[in-house]
């Protein structure tokens, strides 16, 4: 709120900024920072979408806050609200437990893995410029490596592309070469991300050592770990969203970076 007091931003009649923190009621400041879609969509006259990325994080403070959001978001008769999270547990736990305030507030959509089927499909009927279009192999690279992951699945279309255009050898094929090129590109991209969540799981005793052994075949934790606190890790790392409910990675580029040498 201190950084928001050093800008304003104008949207019609709306105003964010210094001209909001002026307001000394408190209640009232609340008030109009939670309405601040549904004034927006007044001065326009039009409905507004308002997205909430990781909404799982407000959890964090508190269920007095959730319960306030949830007072004014009710009341909002001109905005659809989309509310994202990676946290599955913690996400099903706002919408569907019955004592948190945003019970039955919404409609549940899981996104799930795309099929190899739906994968193939689309990579062989994409041609790009007319002409260009990915050969057997790379179609079959790309299905491996991104286990149905929707991001992935479009990353790896993208960034092989951009791979063969660097190359331009003459070339009418996207082959599987540029797809490896483009999961290397993405692990080096996403280095920092992937060594923060490593560091992370690795700062409870034998978590990193069990997610080693669900990542690598043939990998043993031995008899350090007993089977119970085995179980409680797994469970832990399900409602971290790393692994679900069939022990498989979410994220199959973190799987990938943790088969990586430079791991």
């Amino acid at each position: 709120m201190e950084i928001m007091g050093r800008f304003s931003l104008e949207y019609s009649d709306v105003k964010v900024g210094y001209d909001l923190l002026k307001e000394e009621d408190e209640n009232e400041l609340v008030r109009k920072t939670f309405d601040l879609a549904q004034s927006i969509s007044n001065s326009k006259g039009k409905k507004l979408i308002a997205f909430f990325d990781e909404f799982g994080d407000l959890a964090k403070f508190g269920q007095d806050f959730i319960k306030k959001l949830r007072s004014y978001f009710q009341t909002h008769s001109n905005v659809v609200y989309i509310f994202a999270g990676s946290q599955q547990s913690v996400m099903d736990d706002i919408f569907l437990n019955s004592d948190n305030a945003f019970f039955n507030f919404a409609t549940l959509m899981r996104i799930g893995r795309l099929s190899n089927e739906s994968i193939e499909t689309f990579t062989r009927e994409l041609i790009l410029n007319k002409k260009i279009s990915f050969d057997d192999e790379a179609v079959a690279t790309l299905i491996q490596s991104v286990n149905g992951h929707p991001f992935y699945a479009m990353k790896l279309l993208q960034e092989g592309y951009i791979c063969f255009l660097m190359e331009n050898n003459g070339e009418f094929s996207i082959s599987a070469k540029n797809v490896h090129q483009a999961i290397e590109k993405i692990l080096f991209d996403n280095a920092i991300y992937f060594e923060t969540l490593w560091q992370k799981l690795n700062s409870k005793k034998h978590k990193g050592s069990i997610v080693k052994e669900l990542a690598i075949e043939g990998f043993k934790s031995g008899d350090k770990v007993s089977l119970s606190y085995k179980s409680q890790m797994i469970k832990e790392l399900k409602d971290d969203g790393i692994i679900d409910e069939n022990k498989q990675f979410f994220d199959p580029m973190f799987l990938e970076w943790l088969h990586s040498p430079n791991e």
